[in-house]
């Protein structure tokens, strides 16, 4: 099985960036680089599993009557809310803990993702300070998915 290929290889992660090496399956011959074989090896571990987006955190906090110093529900009706000024870093930071970063998360980091979402259509800025908008294909999504986790 590939598990079983794999678990020879991850001792040849010495090996340069360049070098390659070669996992044969059933269905395919793969290779891989050290990077690519390094992911490969790490989502064996979360099969199954996705990894949280920004806009589920951000979601997930609005839910939380804790984190009203941070974030809050400016119409939760058609999915406005607003950052907080002085604790908009705190939630930064809660967000790169979350996502398991090394370094901790700035809220300009922070900001750049949410900028993303307006590119892909899953949040868009309102034009006031620190307040956004899940579109109306993300927030129904986003209440489905409360319900269907509940």
């Amino acid at each position: 099985s590939i598990r079983k290929v794999l678990y020879f290889y991850r001792s040849t992660y010495n090996m340069s960036i360049w070098t390659f090496t070669k996992v044969f399956t059933k269905e395919c011959i793969c290779t891989l680089t050290k990077r690519s074989l390094k992911n490969l090896i790490g989502s064996l571990g979360s099969a199954g599993k996705r990894k949280e987006r920004l806009f589920q955190f951000l979601y997930e906090m609005l839910q939380s009557p804790d984190m009203r110093s941070c974030i809050w529900w400016v119409q939760s009706a058609n999915g406005t809310f607003q950052f907080s000024s002085q604790n908009k870093e705190k939630l930064a930071e809660m967000w790169g803990k979350r996502k398991g970063n090394r370094k901790t998360m700035t809220y300009q980091k922070m900001a750049r993702a949410l900028r993303n979402y307006s590119r892909t259509g899953e949040i868009c800025k309102v034009k006031r300070k620190l307040t956004y908008q899940f579109t109306e294909r993300t927030l129904r999504g986003l209440q489905t998915q409360k319900l269907t986790t509940t």
